[in-house]
């Protein structure tokens, strides 16, 4: 009996049209733990549907756009007008939606930050650097050292009179000279 019922799911797996909204995850941590397995990068899209300004287009989203490599990524998408999606925009530091962010294949290193409106040619190039999941496509800001000078650099200096030098001889500070009196 057990057979007859695997027979039947495995004909009619085929068959059944394939749902693009299978792949993405709705957790994040369901999504990185996936990412940690598979060793594939992480793409993780926050929007707020049903408001077309801060929702990233459907047509980017699906995998008969042909607008990225669907197999390329372990795939996230964080509804931000929940509670849960909110707790996790924050923690993303997320201020401006649509947002997606690409995260390396260790699930530990933002690779790229994507705000705003994006279009389908931003959005293969973008899913195109970063397919393998490497931190060296990363976009980085390198800090330089400082340089220290050779030249000598003027630090002034304030002296006060002394009462050997025919000055003052009660503290400068008017508070203390208030308490000197």
């Amino acid at each position: 009996m057990l057979s007859i019922w695997m027979f039947v799911a495995a004909v009619a797996a085929p068959t059944a049209p394939a749902e693009s909204t299978d792949a993405w995850h709705a957790n994040y941590s369901e999504a990185v733990a996936e990412t940690k397995q598979e060793e594939q990068p992480l793409l993780v899209v926050f929007d707020k549907p049903g408001d077309e300004s801060a929702e990233l287009d459907p047509s980017l989203l699906s995998a008969e756009s042909g607008a990225f490599p669907l197999d390329s990524y372990a795939l996230c998408h964080i509804d931000a007008t929940t509670d849960y999606g909110k707790q996790v925009a924050e923690g993303f530091k997320v201020t401006e939606f649509p947002h997606v962010a690409i995260i390396d294949k260790s699930g530990s290193v933002v690779l790229r930050r994507v705000s705003g409106d994006v279009t389908q040619s931003e959005w293969t190039k973008v899913l195109k650097e970063h397919k393998n999941g490497d931190r060296s496509t990363a976009v980085t800001h390198s800090v330089s050292k400082p340089v220290k000078s050779t030249t000598p650099s003027f630090s002034p200096s304030v002296s006060m009179p002394s009462s050997s030098q025919g000055g003052y001889s009660k503290p400068y500070c008017p508070s203390c000279q208030l308490r000197n009196r």
